[in-house]
């Protein structure tokens, strides 16, 4: 019952997060650690509410290294992050903030997006452990005071920290109870403090995501005396969080902005937010990952980013962290997709191959997926032969998936050779589209014929599209989207049922817009940041149904 509440805030930081690893693992101090890769947050400012446990001095070191942690998170530098924690509690071992570091860490390496139910618990009880030593210092300061706002503030930190952790182990009546306390204790900071950062973070996520629960479990959680939510109210104290110094103010920032991208389907919204993200910390893949899942559903900068996607690709590959390689796999994946939209198709082959030889084990639908789509690139461009290798080699074989099974049955069926010439002909109109030369891939369109629903169709849409010729494209993706799911070019179909879901969307056709979005997603897994963002997006086409355009 629980599950649906705190999973959802686990859905949220794994949008921003790279939660791609398969079990949490020592690290170790890096040569250095004195400069963090980015200053998104500045040092020297005191940021969070002091214990009364150090002097002076060691107060502001402690909360400068607090501030270096939270930098290099957001960075992508995790190893560099733990050894700042490491540094914290050498210089306060009783005090219960270098532990909530130390814990923050942690959770970078917990699986969460695939659908191993086994994973995670091992994973979390180290992070118990450090959560429960932090609880044990916090409990000292409200022993000593029962309304110490540090004391309550950590110790409600350390809980909600712990009921998602429960959460995500399925352990639900645990979740319910850390919880329920977690939030008596960040309730009463907030009596005191209305405007503290750190409290509103963590109660702003817990209150948006708790009144996003359909009716039936917002009464099971009602009747296991777990606190109700209020969206509106939870969005507002993440934007007040944001624009406070604190050392959750990044993850406030991310929180932001994986709700709207992700649960409001506000991508418009999203993508400036996580543009000024890149700009405080340039070169993490978790934070450009959403940017090319927003190309996916609106085109208009797909060239752009594909530039900047590439840099950052390329940067993560050499990386020493196995967390950042293994976050950039995913971007990689979404890359692939813009790179055959964009008539990248070579590119995109020699992406999918090397994520085909080096994929990670987590998420688990990864591996599906990048064989799946080099299976079907290979197709249109002719390699039938490379197409069946590549599904029928054993260890790419998933005889869970649908997709595999028809594989393995023979029933894809190859590209006729006409079809495969055609594909390669409309490789560089492809490029002209995204790179705004619309006048030659307008000529070069009118030349190119095929009967049956195909790629053409989607060209011909996507012109249209962004020259915001709503009436010319809908009849083009509607032609493609309609088509059966079947043989080569599916990247195509189901990016034009997008396509006629935005459409529809400016028509103002929401129920029909919903009902496309339903289609396009329908065979991708459930933990696939598509899916939940296609899902967000029928949410924002409700509320637009129920509420009219904003003015």
């Amino acid at each position: 019952m629980t599950r649906s509440l705190l999973a959802a805030l686990g859905l949220a930081l794994v949008l921003v997060r790279p939660l791609a690893a398969q079990e949490a693992e020592p690290v170790t101090a890096p040569p250095s650690f004195a400069a963090p890769g980015a200053t998104g947050l500045t040092a020297g400012r005191a940021v969070t509410l002091a214990t009364g446990l150090l002097l002076a001095p060691d107060e502001a070191e402690l909360n400068a290294l607090g501030l270096r942690a939270m930098d290099h998170l957001y960075a992508g530098e995790p190893t560099a992050a733990a050894a700042v924690a490491d540094t914290m509690r050498a210089l306060a071992p009783t005090d219960p903030r270098p532990y909530l570091v130390r814990a923050r860490v942690l959770r970078e390496y917990v699986s969460e997006q695939d659908n191993k139910r086994d994973r995670v618990k091992p994973q979390v009880e180290p992070i118990h452990a450090v959560l429960d030593t932090a609880i044990t210092y916090a409990d000292r300061l409200v022993e000593a005071d029962e309304n110490s706002p540090p004391g309550r503030l950590y110790r409600g930190w350390a809980k909600m920290f712990k009921a998602q952790l429960y959460e995500l182990a399925y352990e639900h009546w645990s979740a319910g109870n850390a919880a329920r306390a977690g939030k008596g204790d960040l309730d009463r900071v907030l009596e005191i403090d209305p405007r503290n950062p750190d409290a509103l973070t963590i109660v702003g996520a817990y209150r948006y995501f708790a009144d996003l629960l359909p009716g039936a479990i917002k009464l099971a959680t009602w009747l296991l005396r777990i606190p109700s939510g209020d969206v509106e109210q939870g969005l507002e104290d993440l934007e007040i969080a944001t624009d406070r110094a604190s050392w959750s103010q990044n993850d406030a920032r991310a929180l932001r902005g994986a709700i709207l991208f992700g649960f409001e389907g506000r991508l418009e919204d999203a993508r400036h937010l996580f543009d000024d993200f890149d700009e405080d910390y340039p070169g993490n893949p978790r934070l450009v990952e959403p940017l090319a899942i927003i190309d996916l559903f609106l085109p208009d900068r797909l060239d752009e980013d594909l530039r900047r996607i590439g840099t950052v690709v390329r940067a993560a590959n050499l990386s020493e962290d196995r967390l950042t390689r293994d976050v950039n796999a995913r971007l990689r994946l979404y890359q692939s997709y813009l790179q055959i939209l964009a008539g990248r198709q070579e590119a995109a082959r020699a992406n999918l191959y090397q994520l085909r030889a080096d994929v990670p084990a987590d998420p688990d639908w990864l591996q599906p997926s990048v064989i799946v789509y080099l299976a079907d690139l290979c197709l249109l461009r002719g390699e039938e032969g490379a197409a069946r290798e590549i599904v029928h080699d054993r260890r790419n074989r998933n005889d869970d998936d649908d997709e595999f099974v028809r594989w393995a049955k023979g029933d894809e069926v190859g590209a006729p050779p006409e079809l495969v010439r055609l594909f390669e002909d409309v490789q560089p109109v492809a490029r002209a589209i995204y790179g705004g030369d619309w006048d030659y891939a307008e000529s070069e369109l009118a030349e190119m014929t095929w009967s049956e629903p195909t790629f053409l169709d989607f060209y011909r849409g996507e012109l249209a599209f962004l020259r915001g010729d709503v009436a010319l494209a809908l009849p083009h993706f509607r032609r493609l989207a309609d088509a059966p799911d079947e043989g080569p070019g599916r990247l195509y179909r189901r990016v034009a049922r997008l396509r006629v879901a935005e459409l529809l969307g400016e028509l103002g056709e929401y129920d029909e817009a919903r009902e496309s979005l339903s289609h396009a997603i329908d065979r991708y897994d459930v933990k696939d940041l598509v899916r939940h963002v296609a899902k967000g997006r029928e949410r924002r086409f409700e509320h637009l149904e129920k509420n009219g355009p904003e003015s």
